[in-house]
């Protein structure tokens, strides 16, 4: 087995863990493994050796080691995680909001909807995404009943309740 490399951490112990204890969670084990590289900074630790102490892989606290010496803590405190990406619908919201409340909106699928929404606002979001948004915060169903025909003349509804029998008006 190859020797440890030694190399030089020029924080203090106690600049470390001060940093542990403000940093978030994903930057405990770095620093755990750093402080544990810096108590064996003149003999030198292997990396499999800190890697058991913290029951992690030797690979990764490889290349946590490697990121410290090619960028120092600023090199080892940074990921590139993006995170959660805000979506192209949330922009959106009201208009989609207001067509589905629509009862007259003559969309009879989520096929129809996603086709609607892509051509009124230029955009070209996935068939799973708006079926997604759209059934997470609105409750919508494909297989929902409509409460009126989207062809229903609403003036000859009024004009029938007006020549019907009295009890059917109620």
């Amino acid at each position: 087995m190859a020797n440890p490399i030694i190399f030089k951490i020029k924080e203090s112990d106690i600049e470390l863990r001060r940093l542990l204890h403000t940093s978030g969670p994903v930057f405990t084990k770095r620093l755990m493994a750093m402080r544990l590289f810096k108590a064996h900074e003149s003999t030198g630790i292997s990396k499999r050796k800190v890697a058991h102490a913290l029951g992690m892989d030797h690979g990764q606290v490889g290349k946590w080691r490697n990121m410290y010496i090619g960028g120092g803590m600023g090199g080892l405190l940074t990921h590139n995680k993006v995170g959660n990406r805000s979506s192209e619908i949330v922009p959106n919201h009201d208009s989609l909001k207001a067509k589905l409340e629509d009862p007259d909106n003559g969309i009879q699928g989520f096929g129809e909807l996603l086709e609607w929404f892509n051509t009124e606002h230029g955009t070209s979001v996935n068939y799973k995404t708006l079926n997604i948004y759209v059934k997470r915060n609105f409750g919508a169903s494909v297989k929902t009943a409509r409460k009126s025909h989207v062809k229903k003349d609403s003036g000859k509804v009024a004009a029938f309740k007006k020549t019907s029998n009295p009890t059917v008006e109620s």
